[in-house]
């Protein structure tokens, strides 16, 4: 052997090492963290039996891959989910697991968004915040839930850290995530306008707070002059607008050139253009100003004073449109026009209908409109309609969702409704985001009070999650614990400063050789993370479906596991020749066939009763057959169907009347987390090879 090539690898070690080598500790921590949070949110992520709500959902997201049609609607919320897991049931069919991926894949990446905010945060609090968004049960919970709750949250925050990443860096660059992710925001649910609401709240309060102890300026009309001030320096009267435009020219030729070929060159043509029409212009103006001069110069002094004046203003309101109009052409105006192109094409493209909506959905055809996406790509000349009816549609059924809750119960008072949801809400953050909450509470105090500058992002994220915290009660129907997955994102922004203060008061006592403080503060950070870390791992995995031991469950959540049941309906509806399953009594059969709900026998009302078993039976492609009294069994009384489900209390009606039941095996279960007993009984016989 060549003794040349004689050379022992290097370990395992050494080439992680050598991996690692070089990169940023911060953004390996935070990636290492969102990956074990991926893994957490997709583990026995199809095991739970849906509740009511994701039955829901996931029936009309598979009645979009069926039909192709698709209309918004806000009694099931913002669209993304349904475009998202669409072609999800397409490749791998209609499960419980592919129905909650794409929220699972939203949530496990969120801790992502940490770094977004880096700037304004020391790395162990980037961290922290990654970890807090990582284990909270509430999100950790409902990122394994077929619910908007976490999309909306995790894109707005998202849109934030760009926007924040937009004043960090003056690169108008990130505004084009940040309007992709607003996007997304807006069409997950309806409730992403609280997030502006109170981004904007959390806004104002920073600027009083900047106007009444400015920093640098003696007041805060001072610094609103000087702020005025700096941006009017370059329009003054008498100021030269050629440096002017040609900056302006070479900064739209600047993006010009990192366009794509087939953009930039009809691009390039129309920038040129523009630019020597702006040339020309001030060319123009400047040649009539110097004529303008020569004339008013020769005019008597009673009347060159005033027409001097007159001129003046004239020519500053000129100079002034000049440098907007540059401004437009090279600077961040361009990406904010840009971006709000990208999140009118995001809106456009997730809320225009689809295919025959009317067809396949409950919704009026006026309402709607008659023009679909597909049309406009077809042809284009029916684009402004299609603009036009999604916007009209849209407004009239987006704020229905506020509407709802602030019409709901005529008999009570908004107060009514506020005292009767707020404690069960407040009893869910104290339950399952309390560290949150008082680390987010002492951030917030030692960032106010404890140091020589506050950081704006942490009063920031105070300020809106305070609000978040307070008003989340008021825009409730129907009490929902995931409501409080909102407040819970928000404030992991001061609560990572709060834990970062408690680190740091702990190393700077190692520093000074304090033996004991130290010891104690890892001491409470163990016993605070080991608290999320269990508490998340009883709700998401260990408690469930069990309401009693787990406050994050909803009554429409189904009690207990029936997993094996509607694995064995699968195997019959995919094997079995005729009618798969009966459905029997009038809490699952209603008087009529529902246009909209299969199974259609079930009728409307009934099929919102049997939920979540009509998504179940409809994904499996069940052949369904309905009874809703006992004087209609005789058709089936000989050959009863292999599966048959029933109120518990209607089984012996069918032991009497249905020959050849007696051996089949069946299960009660809750189809809520009580009062709903419903028996599945099942003919072993087969489900024989």
């Amino acid at each position: 052997m060549d003794a040349g090539r004689n050379v022992s690898k290097p370990s395992f070690r050494a080439r992680v090492a050598g991996a690692l080598r070089g990169r940023d500790p911060l953004v390996f921590a935070v990636v290492a963290i969102a990956i074990a949070a991926l893994l957490a949110r997709l583990f026995w992520l199809g095991y739970r039996t849906a509740h009511w709500d994701e039955a829901r959902v996931a029936y009309w997201i598979l009645r979009y891959e069926e039909t192709g049609a698709f209309v918004y609607r806000s009694i099931i919320h913002g669209p993304f989910v349904h475009h998202a897991t669409r072609p999800l049931f397409a490749l791998f069919g209609p499960t419980d697991f592919y129905a909650r991926l794409p929220v699972a894949l939203v949530g496990g990446f969120l801790p992502l968004s940490a770094l977004l905010f880096r700037e304004h945060l020391r790395d162990h609090e980037t961290v922290f915040l990654a970890l807090l968004l990582a284990l909270n049960p509430i999100l950790l919970y409902y990122s394994r839930f077929l619910r908007s709750d976490v999309l909306v949250a995790a894109f707005m925050l998202t849109a934030l850290g760009f926007l924040v990443r937009t004043y960090d860096t003056r690169d108008g660059r990130y505004l084009y995530p940040a309007a992709l992710f607003l996007g997304f925001g807006i069409a997950s649910k309806e409730n992403a306008l609280i997030y502006v609401l109170t981004w904007l709240g959390a806004g104002a309060l920073l600027l009083d707070t900047a106007l009444f102890r400015p920093r640098t300026d003696p007041s805060g009309a001072a610094l609103l002059r000087r702020q005025i001030g700096s941006v009017r320096a370059g329009i003054r009267p008498g100021t030269d607008v050629r440096p002017i435009v040609a900056s302006g020219r070479a900064r739209l030729r600047a993006v010009v050139d990192r366009l794509p070929d087939a953009a930039a060159r009809p691009l390039s043509g129309l920038a040129a253009r523009a630019a020597s029409g702006v040339a020309v212009v001030a060319s123009f103006a400047s040649r009539v100003r110097r004529a303008v001069s020569s004339a008013v110069a020769v005019l008597p002094r009673p009347l060159r004073n005033p027409i001097g004046a007159l001129y003046r203003t004239v020519a500053w309101a000129v100079r002034r449109l000049v440098v907007v109009t540059v401004s437009l052409l090279g600077g961040l105006p361009l990406h904010v026009v840009g971006a709000a192109v990208l999140l009118g094409g995001v809106w456009l493209f997730t809320f225009a209908p689809r295919g025959a909506a009317v067809d396949h959905y409950p919704v009026s055809g006026s309402a709607v409109g008659s023009v679909t996406l597909g049309d406009a790509i077809s042809n284009p000349l029916v684009f402004p309609d299609l603009v036009e009816n999604t916007w009209d549609y849209w407004y009239s059924e987006y704020p229905t969702w506020s509407d709802k809750a602030l019409s709901s119960g005529e008999d009570s008072s908004l107060l009514d409704r506020y005292l009767e949801f707020a404690p069960q809400y407040f009893d869910v953050l104290k339950r399952h985001a309390l560290p949150t909450l008082l680390f987010a509470g002492l951030g917030f105090l030692y960032e106010r009070y404890g140091r020589e500058s506050s950081r704006n992002l942490v009063l920031f994220g105070t300020y809106a999650g305070v609000a978040s915290v307070i008003g989340y009660p008021l825009g409730l129907d129907i009490f929902g614990p995931w409501n409080a997955a909102h407040p819970a994102v928000v404030l992991t922004i001061p609560a990572a400063a709060g834990l970062g203060a408690f680190y740091r008061w702990g190393r700077n006592a190692a520093t000074d050789r304090d033996a004991v403080t130290p010891v104690l503060v890892a001491l409470l950070l163990v016993v605070v993370f080991g608290h999320v870390v269990a508490t998340a791992v009883g709700a998401a995995y260990v408690h469930d479906t069990d309401a009693e031991e787990n406050d994050l469950i909803q009554y429409g959540q189904p009690a207990g596991d029936m997993r094996y049941d509607l694995q064995a309906i699968d195997r019959i509806a995919a094997e079995n020749d005729g009618t798969d399953v009966l459905l029997f009594g009038n809490y699952f059969v209603g008087n009529g066939e529902s246009e909209y709900f299969f199974p259609a026998c079930m009728g409307t009302s009934q099929w919102f009763d049997g939920l979540p078993l009509p998504w179940y039976l409809h994904a499996a492609g069940a052949d369904v057959t309905c009874i809703q009294t006992s004087t209609e069994l005789g058709p089936v009384s000989g050959d009863p169907p292999p599966v048959i489900i029933t109120r518990e209390r209607s089984v012996p009606v069918l032991t009497q009347q249905l020959e050849g039941i007696d051996g089949y095996e069946y299960t009660v279960y809750e189809l809520r987390t009580h009062g709903t007993e419903t028996a599945i009984l099942i003919d072993p016989s087969a489900l024989k090879q």
